[in-house]
């Protein structure tokens, strides 16, 4: 269902559906054509129960995905997908494997007088990475965060101050070239021709020619990477990240350089602010020396710093993309080690002691990157496995994309990524949105947009009625116990949910355990509710959008009636 695949359902001669786990039950419709509503499953959302869905040929189970050609071999299954709906790997600050602490510093760095100082801990807390680009590329990363440095006349990958290798080719002074690591992308991205790589380019230097070198970076990177004279291998204006992959494949282009130089106008060097949108999701720390030495007192850091990162890939992934639908949305799965400065420095100094691991001491945000991916594995295995949360994934980006220590296997979270674009189980709970025409003909289900800025409309009850003028208006008891109404225009426009008042008709939200509805002939809907107190409303939405109120509905409960269960049918004559 969603993007991520269509489950097949038997074909009914009714237009009502309540698809719930295990069971299909068919509810007549009031009219010929009307929209069908499915809340999928019967528990909450998350890490909760969610439906299975069956989808056609078997694809690959996770462990079987090819991480150096995995675009080529899932490409019947993303295939017709945009680019900016395919989940993909990527990594975070990816040319930092080469620093050291004797690998210089950028002069331009953003922290270099620090790293000058304390030249082995800036080290320790600047390599994100622990293989190459090529062997990133090899791990399953199709998206690579390249951050430049001129230095001295030459490029080379940085990060915050310290240097790592040299980027493009430079002469070695004895009439040789050195090579660089751009050519060595170079070389794989033309060697893996359906494998779409995202490059994502930043670039510093002297400030005196800042612009002009950034410009060189982009030039020099699209001349090596675009495939011959007019750079037919980089995407260009006429592909976004709204194409699907089957059209970059016809296209010839497989490489999208994202520029965060904002230096050129080159069509193949797609500007940052244009295509790519991180939706909020780093989790950055105060660099207040007072703040992060009070940070450093409290034993639960680390992991506050790892329940942060995940609470905000919750709040996230659990959001509409709204303006930036349109865009590449890369999710940062990575810590700011700003408050972990005091702990690196003195793990340096248990190591000089032979009191902890030297490793740990030269690789302190490795270390801390590792665990962070443990956790992120652990929740792309539980709560983030199912349609609500995977439909809304695309580039989830970390570090330390070759790990193979900490629990986590080489390739085992790049592949669980990957495995995002197979067939996941169906969220709980989420309404879908078909409809049957006259002629008996079903479209597809595609799950209803959620209230406010959420991203889809999970409930546990739901009522439909047709409109004489085309309409469709719904009813859903949504997870916070409220009734939400939304309306399907004839045009097939949605109008959005709107929560309805309680039953006092004073403040908003009207707490329910069962709701009905009913079109009127003369344009009305009738609606019955249930309360959280058993006892049974009713209220009218007359034509022109207007609510008449709430009102307790008679019965022998002391004149007041109570039930279990509510329906409501409208007839010819206007009464119900």
């Amino acid at each position: 269902m969603g993007t991520r695949g269509r489950a097949v359902r038997r074909r009914l001669t009714v237009t009502t559906l309540v698809l719930a786990a295990g069971a299909v039950t068919a509810v007549p419709a009031v009219a010929s054509t009307a929209t069908a509503r499915a809340a999928a499953g019967t528990a909450g959302t998350g890490a909760a129960p969610a439906v299975e869905a069956v989808f056609g040929p078997a694809a690959p189970a996770p462990a079987d995905i090819a991480l150096g050609s995995w675009m080529d071999q899932l490409r019947g299954t993303i295939g017709d997908r945009p680019m900016n709906q395919v989940v993909i790997p990527g990594s975070h600050d990816a040319g930092t494997a080469g620093i050291t602490k004797d690998s210089g510093m950028c002069d331009a760095g953003d922290t270099v007088g620090t790293a000058r100082t304390w030249p082995a801990l800036a080290a320790s807390m600047s390599r994100t990475q622990s293989g190459s680009l090529v062997q990133q590329l090899d791990g399953g990363s199709r998206y690579l965060d390249l951050r430049l440095c001129k230095q001295d006349g030459k490029w080379f990958s940085y990060h915050g101050g310290p240097l790592g290798r040299l980027f493009f080719d430079a002469p070695d002074g004895k009439g040789g070239v050195i090579p660089g690591q751009a050519r060595e992308i170079a070389d794989w991205i033309t060697a893996h021709p359906r494998e779409i790589v995202i490059l994502r380019v930043t670039a510093t230097g002297p400030a005196a020619t800042l612009q002009q070198d950034r410009r060189e970076a982009i030039t020099e990177l699209g001349d090596l990477v675009g495939g011959g004279a007019g750079h037919p291998a980089i995407a260009d204006d006429s592909l976004r990240p709204t194409s699907t992959y089957d059209q970059f494949m016809a296209a010839g282009r497989h490489v999208v350089i994202v520029d965060d130089t904002d230096s050129t106008a080159y069509p193949w060097a797609w500007h940052q602010p244009d295509v790519q949108d991180y939706r909020g999701s780093y989790v950055g720390a105060s660099t207040a020396w007072q703040d992060i030495l009070k940070a450093a007192l409290d034993p639960k850091l680390s992991q506050k710093t790892f329940d942060a990162v995940l609470q905000r890939g919750d709040e996230v992934l659990g959001r509409a993309p709204g303006t930036a639908a349109d865009k590449f949305f890369v999710q940062q799965g990575i810590i700011d080690p700003t408050d972990s400065i005091p702990d690196a420095a003195i793990t340096q100094i248990l190591a000089a002691l032979k009191l902890t691991s030297a490793w740990k001491a030269d690789n302190f945000l490795l270390s801390l990157e590792d665990e962070l991916n443990r956790q992120l594995l652990a929740k792309l295995r539980t709560s983030w496995n199912s349609t609500n949360v995977t439909d809304n994934m695309n580039i989830v980006m970390h570090d330390d994309v070759n790990q193979n220590r900490n629990g986590v296997g080489s390739g085992d979270l790049e592949r669980e990524i990957i495995s995002k674009n197979l067939p996941q189980p169906v969220t709980s709970h989420t309404f879908y949105d078909t409809a049957r025409a006259a002629d008996g003909t079903w479209t597809a289900p595609s799950p209803l947009a959620g209230a406010g800025d959420a991203f889809r409309f999970a409930g546990s009850r739901e009522a439909v009625a047709a409109l004489p003028d085309g309409s469709v208006q719904v009813l859903g008891i949504g997870l916070d116990g409220n009734v939400w109404h939304n309306v399907r225009g004839a045009d097939g426009g949605w109008q959005g949910w709107r929560a309805l008042t309680a039953a006092d008709n004073k403040k908003t939200g009207f707490a329910a355990k069962d709701v009905a509805i009913t079109g009127m002939p003369n344009g009305d809907s009738q609606i019955t509710a249930i309360g959280t107190d058993g006892y049974t409303y009713h209220n009218i939405r007359h034509a022109d959008g207007s609510w008449q109120g709430w009102a307790a509905m008679a019965g022998d409960d002391s004149g007041r009636g109570k039930a279990t269960r509510v329906a409501i049918a409208g007839m010819p004559n206007g009464s119900s």
